[in-house]
C-alpha cells in the first residue's frame, strides 16, 4: 500500500532538491564540490569569450529537465486508474 506514495514522495523530494538553487548557491559557492544548478549558474557567469560555456550550461539544464520528466512519469505509473489528481 505504501509503495506508490513512497515513490511519489521520494520523486518529488528529489525533483525539489534538484531545483533548489538558492540554498545550494549559498552553501556550496565557495567549496570544491557543486550541484548541477550551481554549476549551470557558474557557466552562465563566465565571460562571453568562452565558446563552450553556454552550450555546456544548456546541456546541464536539459539533463535537469529530463531527469525531472522521468521522475514525474515514474510517479504517474503508480496513480490508480480514475483517481484524478489523487494517489
Amino acid at each position: 500500500l505504501l509503495r506508490g506514495p513512497a515513490l511519489v514522495a521520494a520523486s518529488l523530494t528529489l525533483a525539489i532538491s534538484l531545483g533548489e538553487f538558492g540554498a545550494s548557491w549559498v552553501m556550496l559557492r565557495t567549496g570544491s564540490t557543486s550541484t548541477l544548478p550551481v554549476y549551470i549558474d557558474a557557466l552562465f557567469a563566465r565571460p562571453g569569450f568562452d565558446p563552450l560555456s553556454a552550450p555546456t550550461a544548456l546541456a546541464g539544464a536539459s539533463i535537469l529537465m529530463l531527469l525531472t520528466l522521468v521522475l514525474f512519469i515514474a510517479v504517474e505509473r503508480f496513480r490508480p486508474r480514475g483517481a484524478g489528481g489523487e494517489f
